[in-house]
């Protein structure tokens, strides 16, 4: 805009200037609300920017009437320390929040990492108790099944004296039951077959 000897060019190149100024108003507002760091440093800033506005309408009426080594004294005596202090600011606050952003990822991958321990941990512990609940089961039908199995071969060796221990209220358990009741039942068939034979055998008919 100083150099241009255009008038109209220098208006519209200062218009530009001066809305991203304004812009610039906007975002330092937005930072307030959403930084976490000291509010101090966006409050020093738009201090800044309304300083580096007080000058930019003096580089503008020095351009207005022609003055360009006037307005560029202003430029470089007064308005660039404002606008670097501010981009100073900016670039602190940057590399603030990059930092922040670093530890805010450092803690969401540790805590995923806890999470996902404590995931294998839980599912370790499942695993665990389903297997010794899947023994604890299966040695619960075994037993019985076993001991029912070897009544089954006492009697088909003629042993009617069989004793069945388990008592449920289960398939198995109805089983043993009527083992059991089995057995009593060809024993008195065959005491009562014997003592038959007996009275027979001793002349008696008539039994």
């Amino acid at each position: 805009a100083m150099v241009d000897q255009n008038l109209k060019v220098t208006k519209a190149e200062m218009a530009v200037a001066s809305e991203q100024l304004e812009e610039t108003g906007a975002i330092l507002v937005e930072m307030k609300k959403a930084y976490s760091g000291d509010l101090s440093k966006i409050d020093k800033m738009e201090e800044e920017r309304q300083a580096a506005l007080v000058v930019f309408d003096e580089m503008l009426k020095s351009t207005g009437y022609a003055q360009y080594e006037t307005a560029y004294q202003i430029m470089k005596e007064k308005y660039t320390p404002i606008v670097d202090s501010i981009a100073s600011h900016l670039e602190e606050i940057a590399l603030e929040e990059d930092e922040n952003a670093k530890k805010s990822m450092s803690s969401a991958t540790t805590l995923m990492m806890i999470a996902m321990a404590s995931v294998l941990l839980v599912l370790g512990v499942s695993i665990i108790v389903a297997m010794r609940l899947g023994r604890k089961i299966a040695k619960s039908i075994s037993k019985p099944v076993q001991e029912i199995e070897g009544a089954a071969k006492q009697l088909s060796e003629g042993n009617l004296n069989v004793q069945i221990a388990y008592n449920g209220k289960d398939e198995l358990g109805r089983l043993a039951d009527s083992m059991r009741a089995s057995c009593s039942f060809m024993q008195e068939v065959i005491e009562d077959a014997d003592n038959l034979l007996k009275e027979i055998a001793e002349g008696n008919f008539q039994a």
